[in-house]
């Protein structure tokens, strides 16, 4: 028993320090050598529990869907306005993004691509929020509850360009790239709010946009640091 916790501490140590490190660096600049000095375990000690960094970055890509996924579940309410539990879904997510480097290492990583197969896996960042996204503006479509010059893939469109957009203005630890578009600084989910009460008016019904809460309600989670990766080991 007690070699069991120690190596599952090992391990979720060698999964947050890579985390980390892909999430500031990269997927091709992390180094197996830092990641395993930042985890406190040996160079044999990683290889012991991730062969590769390929199985490694795949490990993140799997918590950082689970965190999602749970964060989309757990914002969904009955008898919800469509549009509004698109907003909270979008809140939720960036939330993550803002305190769970398990998750901002899971968008990077997707984000980058899959560098040495070129094949990413089914479960990611990315499609944790994607399917209910998807479902809930079909629904609002469907309902009535889109604006009628909108409509579902559009939106859908949209709304996914404004979360890896906000991704990748998370502030890291590297130099800009040449090239790379400006972003507006500070946190982020005060940032998606203003985003949303420009997008409302020209997405919902005339008269119903000043119905819904671009904020997000209050129910959301809010993670404190590292916090949904805790309690993802605790499990």
């Amino acid at each position: 028993m007690v070699k069991q916790q120690r190596a599952r501490r090992t391990r979720q140590a060698l999964i947050l320090a890579a985390a980390r490190a892909f999430d500031t660096e990269g997927y091709d600049r992390a180094s197996l050598t830092r990641i395993a000095v930042s985890a406190e375990v040996t160079k044999g000690g990683l290889f012991f529990h991730f062969p590769s960094k390929e199985s490694l970055a795949e490990t993140v890509h799997q918590r950082a869907h689970l965190l999602t996924g749970e964060a989309v579940r757990a914002v969904a309410q009955p008898s919800t306005h469509p549009v509004q539990e698109l907003i909270d879904v979008s809140h939720a997510v960036v939330a993550l993004l803002e305190h769970d480097p398990v998750v901002r290492a899971g968008a990077r990583l997707w984000r980058e691509g899959a560098p040495e197969t070129g094949r990413l896996p089914e479960d990611t960042w990315y499609s944790a929020w994607l399917e209910r996204t998807t479902a809930l503006l079909k629904e609002a479509e469907r309902d009535g509850a889109l604006h009628e010059r909108a409509d579902a893939a559009t939106v859908l469109d949209v709304v996914a360009h404004v979360l890896v957009g906000l991704e990748m203005s998370l502030p890291r630890d590297e130099v800009p790239r040449p090239g790379q578009p400006p972003f507006a600084s500070g946190p982020l989910r005060p940032r998606l709010a203003r985003i949303w009460d420009v997008l409302l008016p020209v997405l919902a019904p005339p008269g119903e946009a000043g119905g819904l809460c671009p904020e997000g309600r209050a129910h959301h989670y809010h993670p404190g640091q590292d916090a949904p990766f805790a309690a993802a080991q605790a499990s």
